[in-house]
C-alpha cells in the first residue's frame, strides 16, 4: 500500500466532494524527474470540482476549484478521471494543481510516481510555483515548476510544465 504524507494547512481542505463527470483534455510535454529517473509528462487536462476549504475571513465554506491534472500517461477510452485513478499510478507520475475557481489562486498540489516513497499533498499556496496562470476564452493555461531539482519533504523532484486546456 502506497504511504502518502499530507501536510495541509487548516484553512485549505483537500478532499474532493464532488467531481465534474466531463474532462477536457489535452496532449502536452512537461518534465517530471523524480530521485533522478525521468518521467515526461505527456496528459494534460482540468476539471472542476468543489471542495471544503476556508475564505478569507477563515469562515468554512464550499470552493469552486479548477484541478489541474498532468500525467505521464492518458487514461483509457471511457475511463473517468479521479484522484483515485490518479493516485494509483495507473497514470504514471502525476502532478495535481487545484485553483481557486473564481481568482485563480494557486491553492495546492498533489504529486506522486512509482520512484516516489510517498505521494505528498501540500496545501497553502502548493508546493510547486505557478506562473501566468490565466484562463481566457475557456482556456486555462500557465506554467507550474519547481526551482530546478528540489528536495520536497525527503523527494529529489525536478518538474516543469507549460499547459494549455480548455475548461468545459
Amino acid at each position: 500500500m502506497k504511504k502518502s504524507l499530507l501536510l495541509l494547512p487548516a484553512f485549505v481542505i483537500a478532499t474532493c466532494l464532488a467531481a465534474s463527470s466531463s474532462l477536457a483534455a489535452e496532449p502536452f510535454q512537461g518534465k517530471f524527474v523524480s530521485n533522478g529517473k525521468s518521467h515526461p509528462l505527456t496528459f494534460a487536462g482540468v476539471f472542476k470540482t468543489e471542495q471544503e476549504g476556508r475564505n478569507d475571513d477563515y469562515e468554512d465554506v464550499m470552493l469552486d476549484v479548477l484541478k489541474v491534472v498532468l500525467t505521464e500517461k492518458a487514461p483509457a477510452a471511457g475511463q473517468a478521471l479521479s484522484h483515485e485513478l490518479v493516485d494509483s499510478n495507473a497514470l504514471g507520475s502525476y502532478v495535481v494543481a487545484t485553483f481557486d475557481a473564481g481568482s485563480l489562486k494557486h491553492l495546492s498540489d498533489s504529486l506522486g510516481g512509482p520512484d516516489m516513497r510517498a505521494s505528498i499533498n501540500y496545501g497553502g499556496g502548493g508546493a510547486l510555483q505557478a506562473e501566468g496562470i490565466a484562463l481566457e476564452k475557456g482556456v486555462l493555461s500557465g506554467r507550474l515548476h519547481s526551482e530546478g531539482e528540489e528536495d520536497i519533504f525527503g523527494e529529489k523532484l525536478d518538474i516543469d510544465a507549460t499547459f494549455s486546456v480548455k475548461v468545459e
